[in-house]
């Protein structure tokens, strides 16, 4: 038998913010099943989880990141078929949210008026916001898109090695 957990929340339409001193007088219990084989043992990991953890935990591949941004900046390349750009887009997406976190941890270990540091984290910001960009909807955007976010792992990378990242 599953062990069960006991919880008391509030009941439905009864949150944190209801009442004006903050207090929320209606709560009611409810039974949880958990999928863990006993309480006192801790939290388990899935496969899932164990497999996350340790991509995770690896650096960033830069050489692998500035080998995918190349082509897509390379003076006199053509233009890519719509499904190739497709795919680099989200390539060049997934190397900029994995790099962000990684040189954004390297920059918090310098000095706060550090020129490196400010450089940085001024690039960190400018990835954040192109991820947030559209790739457009005219037929030269998503080019000009997958350009600006190749550049943008590649400042990412530079800032990477700049810092101090493993290589």
């Amino acid at each position: 038998m599953r062990p069960v957990w006991s919880v008391i929340a509030p009941a439905p339409g009864h949150g944190r913010n209801v009442a004006a001193d903050g207090h929320c007088t209606t709560w009611f219990r409810f039974s949880v099943h958990t999928h863990h084989r006993g309480v006192n043992t801790g939290r388990t990991r899935n496969a899932t989880e164990s497999a996350t953890a340790e991509v995770e935990a690896l650096p960033p591949d830069v050489t692998v990141m500035r080998a995918d941004s190349r082509p897509l900046l390379a003076e006199g390349a053509g233009p890519l078929a719509a499904d190739e750009l497709a795919t680099a887009i989200s390539t060049l997406r997934g190397h900029i949210r994995a790099l962000i976190p990684d040189v954004e941890q390297l920059a918090g270990r310098q000095p706060e008026d550090d020129i490196p540091r400010a450089c940085a984290l001024a690039c960190c910001g400018e990835a954040r916001i192109r991820l947030r960009l559209s790739d457009g909807d005219t037929p030269a955007a998503p080019g000009a898109a997958a350009q600006r976010l190749a550049r943008s792992v590649i400042a990412l990378c530079d800032h990477y090695e700049n810092l101090g990242g493993p290589r």
